[in-house]
């Protein structure tokens, strides 16, 4: 919590003690200082100093705000998957593309290093995904949770290490709570009553994070090709016994479908079509999340 407090030497040597006691410890935090401290910045464990992290991650903050401008921007402002009206601005887009390939990329540096990089849409007290998108004037429940579906999406299929919030597989909703860290039970419950609901989402959850355990592309190495765009997301990878795939997602700002030819391919998830055919002309529509690999 407000790693930024704590300087980069004791930041450097906790997580190196922390792995003698057991090496497979994950050790990430927030990069940030949640206002001013009289720690010297180029001493802090914050953001713009992440290549001196060692053996420790960081949220990436950049993509997340990419795809649904979280975090400090107004509750209204849209990013790349809740923005179907305007275009994504360039810096953007590029934050988005580095996410996808486990990289951290503010306007002043980028982080090469898919180890350092926690990529995540919403977290702990914050709004859940779903009450983030109706507070960005998204009122469709249809279209809530199709956005709510390729946002995360985007995320398990990316480089690094993937953070979720719990019960966002069932369209978790704190009922437009920002920030319920003092809410109490009512508002913090797990509502397994949405699972029920929402049963196919939760199963597209399931599938993706078994691509993200059983891809290596997917974890540390990050995406071996990227295509970031304002309307879709192509990424094709191999895994470690050769076979090819491919991922696509495709947002709301452009209501036409993308085609592809993906007749030698075998589906491995479609978000929104679970027995989609493919063929030379296979049709990718808004919100929709494909991947698949070569027969």
């Amino acid at each position: 919590d407000l790693m930024g407090l704590h300087d980069i030497e004791t930041m450097n040597a906790l997580a190196a003690a922390l792995k003698e006691i057991n090496p497979y410890i994950t050790v990430y935090g927030e990069p940030w200082q949640g206002g001013t401290s009289p720690l010297l910045e180029s001493k802090s464990a914050v953001q713009k100093n992440i290549e001196k992290y060692n053996g420790y991650g960081a949220f990436n903050d950049q993509m997340r705000d990419a795809l649904i401008k979280g975090g400090l921007n107004s509750a209204s402002a849209k990013g790349w998957i809740t923005n179907d009206s305007s275009a994504t601005a360039t810096s953007d887009l590029n934050k988005l593309k580095a996410g996808m390939l486990g990289h951290t990329k503010t306007d002043s540096l980028e982080c090469e290093d898919p180890n350092k990089t926690v990529n995540y849409v919403t977290c702990h007290d914050n709004y859940t995904l779903y009450d983030r998108i109706k507070a960005a004037g998204i009122t469709d429940e249809t279209t809530v949770k199709k956005m709510a579906m390729l946002a995360n999406s985007v995320v398990f299929t990316s480089g690094g290490t993937t953070f979720m919030l719990a019960g966002e597989e069932f369209m978790r909703t704190k009922g437009g709570d920002s920030n319920s860290y003092d809410s109490g039970y009512k508002v913090n419950e797990l509502d397994y009553s949405l699972k029920v609901k929402n049963i196919d989402m939760f199963n597209n959850y399931k599938k993706l994070i078994d691509l993200k355990q059983k891809l290596d592309f997917l974890q540390n190495k990050g995406l071996y090709n990227v295509v970031v765009s304002e309307n879709y997301i192509k990424c094709n990878g191999t895994d470690s016994e050769g076979k090819e795939y491919i991922i696509i997602h495709k947002n709301g700002y452009n209501p036409t479908a993308v085609t592809e030819n993906l007749k030698d391919y075998v589906l491995d998830l479609d978000t929104l079509e679970p027995n989609k055919v493919l063929n030379e002309t296979t049709s990718i529509k808004p919100y929709e999340t494909l991947i698949a690999h070569l027969a």
